[in-house]
């Protein structure tokens, strides 16, 4: 309470000094200022990150496009090979997942990568020429057993992988 009265006592001893408006106005007007700034560069920021997302969803719709283009090579000739092809691709894909999460050396292998490369490399070929040149029995039939080939290539990559593995077990445990 002594507060209070000591400040109502000597109120006009306090208020004497002036507030400096143009100093107010000033820090006023600089302060909106700034926030014109900042929200130009948060405008300009959410624009670069709009961008951004815009770019890579479009990159990753076109690269899956063109995979699903590539995998199914008999889709416009017959629906039954497109599934036939589709649950080949599935296949090699999960040996191939398979073998590049074993830890194998390559010289340890039998068959190796330089025969499914090769296979690829006719698959790709077969492929092109069935595009230009359309259905072919013999093309079609020749695809379907290199696809076959490579499944058997890889299914035999993931035996001697198994071999090997249980060998290096065998002299651990001797």
């Amino acid at each position: 309470m002594k507060l209070e009265s000591y400040v109502r006592k000597h109120r006009n001893a306090m208020d004497v000094e002036n507030p400096d408006e143009d100093y107010l106005w000033a820090g006023i007007s600089q302060a909106m200022n700034g926030t014109k700034k900042h929200k130009s560069i948060v405008l300009w920021r959410s624009i670069a990150a709009a961008s951004v997302i815009l770019i890579v969803s479009v990159l990753s719709t076109y690269l899956f496009t063109k995979n699903s283009k590539q995998q199914l090579i008999f889709v416009n000739i017959d629906p039954a090979l497109a599934n036939q092809e589709f649950q080949f691709k599935n296949q090699i894909n999960s040996y191939a997942k398979l073998i590049k999460q074993a830890s194998y050396n390559d010289p340890q292998l039998a068959t190796g990568g330089s025969e499914i490369q090769y296979i690829d490399e006719l698959i790709e070929l077969y492929s092109s020429d069935l595009k230009k040149n359309g259905p072919n029995s013999k093309l079609i039939n020749s695809l379907m057993d290199l696809y076959r080939k490579k499944l058997m290539l890889l299914e035999r990559m993931l035996n001697e992988i198994e071999k090997s593995k249980e060998n290096e077990k065998r002299q651990i445990n001797i």
